[in-house]
């Protein structure tokens, strides 16, 4: 209540030169943009009880050990097309996307076999896996397409709707496209896991030879 009482000399003094031109005609008085601001934050906070805050917290999850190793890294540009037709033309959304892949191996899979007949140690390389596939939707680039009578001022909502689209859509060719690369990634993952073997057997027994199976 004492706060609401200091807000009354607040608003007289404010509103008095409105009666005093009420007095005097074809004369207007406005509130300076300031002030008709504070008034108003100040009255909606005495009605309403509104008021504006924010948090944050923090939680340090423990860190979970990943046995993968990493054993490519690949880019690529996603183009992917969303669109919607009738009788009077098309509304299309094209969109470029940089998408970024983490190729991975279980060392632990590594499967070794020695014949001392032959002579040879054979290793069996494990199967490559896409660890993580990362789109930067941050420097997609988007193309808004429209024929006939469809108008691009007319279609923002058929838009809106076109660019919910968008995320999954990369995510879901991108993927595809990151697994045509898995068979080149394992034959690099073999022949590095040949010079890998080879370079700790020779000192021991130059004699053996390394043969390197491919998943």
């Amino acid at each position: 209540m004492f706060r609401r009482l200091l807000c009354v000399p607040l608003l007289s003094v404010l509103l008095l030169p409105s009666v005093a031109a009420a007095e005097t005609p074809n004369r207007t008085v406005r509130l300076a943009p300031e002030v008709a601001k504070l008034i108003g934050l100040r009255l909606k906070t005495l009605i309403l009880d509104e008021h504006e805050g924010g948090t944050t917290a923090v939680q340090v999850l423990p860190a979970v050990p990943d046995g993968n190793l990493v054993v490519a890294r690949q880019r690529l540009e996603v183009e992917t097309h969303h669109w919607r037709t009738n009788r009077f033309g098309e509304v299309r959304l094209v969109t470029h996307t940089p998408c970024e892949a983490f190729f991975s191996v279980d060392p632990s899979r590594i499967v070794c076999s020695f014949d001392p007949v032959s002579r040879v140690l054979t290793v069996r390389c494990p199967g490559v896996d896409i660890l993580t596939v990362t789109p930067e939707m941050t420097e997609q680039r988007r193309e808004y397409r429209t024929t006939g009578m469809r108008f691009k001022g007319l279609n923002g909502g058929v838009f809106r709707e076109l660019e919910d689209e968008v995320p999954e859509g990369v995510r879901r060719v991108s993927r595809h496209e990151f697994q045509k690369a898995i068979p080149g990634v394992e034959a690099g993952t073999c022949a590095a896991l040949q010079l890998y073997f080879e370079d700790l057997v020779r000192p021991i027994d130059p004699t053996v030879r390394v043969r390197v199976e491919r998943p």
